[in-house]
């Protein structure tokens, strides 16, 4: 997933605290602050939203664990099918840039910090490169190194063969990744220690 960072609020807030390009907002913000990710339920404390926009008296946005908004629903729809499409282009991405980290969906994030005129050129490059999207393996597939802040996730992936250790603080965010865990770390300083001996990387 590529996402754009700054630092301080978004520049299109106003001082108002309304938004400054509400007609013409990106699809991640008009999704806001439904999920993407069916496994994700929607949490208001994990939102920053005022406290009225959870009002009873305002629009319904879920009913019985479902996007209840019809327009809600065709956006998220939309953000799936974009991140399919988008799949081969995003490994060769990847490639071009050296990146062989990652975690595991529903568990957390491996964030990279690229310098930005390196990621717009190898971006260019990657929407170049000329493969179908609908490629079953794409061209530059590569061996992957997971990391992950959770014991039983580390002893499986170990367990089939895969390359997989424990995360990090990254002493070059550019290169190393840091991670972004939605649970508590429970590895021990023994798997810690195991993981280093991990096997050889699994082919994706």
């Amino acid at each position: 997933t590529l996402v754009a960072a700054f630092a301080g609020p978004c520049p299109n807030l106003r001082p108002d605290m309304s938004c400054g390009a509400y007609h013409r907002r990106p699809r991640v913000c008009r999704i806001y602050p439904a999920e993407v990710n069916p496994f994700l339920p929607l949490d208001p404390a994990t939102k920053v939203c005022p406290s009225d926009a959870w009002s009873h008296t305002g629009p319904v946005l879920m009913r019985a664990g479902r996007i209840a908004n019809a327009d809600t629903a065709a956006l998220i729809a939309q953000s799936r099918e974009a991140d399919e499409r988008d799949r081969v282009a995003k490994t060769y991405l990847c490639a071009l840039l050296g990146y062989d980290t990652a975690a595991l969906a529903n568990e957390g994030f491996a964030v990279y910090a690229p310098a930005r005129l390196h990621f717009e050129a190898a971006l260019r490059a990657a929407q170049q490169s000329g493969a179908p999207p609908d490629d079953p393996q794409p061209r530059s597939s590569h061996p992957w190194h997971f990391i992950t802040n959770r014991s039983t996730t580390l002893a499986t992936l170990q367990s089939i063969g895969a390359s997989a250790g424990r995360a990090e603080d990254p002493s070059d965010p550019a290169h190393t990744p840091a991670y972004l865990g939605f649970f508590d770390e429970d590895i021990s300083d023994s798997d810690r220690l195991n993981s280093l001996r991990a096997p050889g990387p699994l082919q994706l």
